[in-house]
């Protein structure tokens, strides 16, 4: 009975909500490994851009987020307004979205591995071309067990990279997140 009072008055009751993030993104031209060749050509061509959207939670004091699962989708579609010129032949551009604590957005490398981001607990890419100008990238992760940074802050990012199409990308990231409140020093 004990464990069961220390248990309930560090973890409070899991949550769940829900949000959106929409973004049309195209930015200026993508320099980013300038000079660099990967085999058959430049690494990067094209523009890039992204946008960030901090979802703030609020806990009560003494306590931080943990968030448990993360679930929805990235769509993506080449903006093409009625007028517009058709999309190039053979043109695309690369989608991504995820979700990062604020001190991996500042952040480099891992601390833990190579290749690797802290605090970047779901990244998720597709693609748009001028054949497929529409896209859907599902994701359902279930155990992901992240606890927040202190500013209680879960960043949700977007962008585009590789974008041939000469035309602005609109994303938007959809979203049911579980989380819940623990007691500082409870993790």
């Amino acid at each position: 009975m004990i464990s069961l009072v220390l248990l309930f008055g560090s973890v409070l009751a899991t949550h769940t909500v829900s949000g959106n993030f929409p973004q049309d993104l195209f930015g200026p031209a993508d320099t980013r490994m300038a000079g660099q060749n990967c085999g058959v050509g430049p690494c990067i061509w094209g523009h890039a851009d992204s946008a960030v959207l901090p979802i703030q939670f609020r806990p009560p004091p003494g306590y931080r987020v943990r968030i448990l699962s993360l679930r929805g989708d990235l769509i993506a579609w080449i903006k093409t307004l009625p007028g517009d010129p058709p999309t190039p032949a053979e043109s695309s551009a690369g989608v991504l979205g995820g979700f990062q604590t604020t001190s991996s957005l500042a952040e480099e490398n891992s601390k833990e591995c190579d290749s690797c981001a802290d605090g970047c607990p779901l990244y998720i890419q597709d693609a748009v071309t001028e054949k497929q100008p529409k896209t859907r990238a599902a994701f359902n992760y279930q155990e992901v067990g992240l606890m927040l940074d202190a500013d209680n802050v879960l960043n949700v990012k977007v962008a585009d990279w590789l974008n041939t199409t000469g035309k602005p990308v609109h994303i938007e990231m959809t979203y049911t997140i579980q989380f819940r409140y623990e007691a500082v020093g409870g993790d």
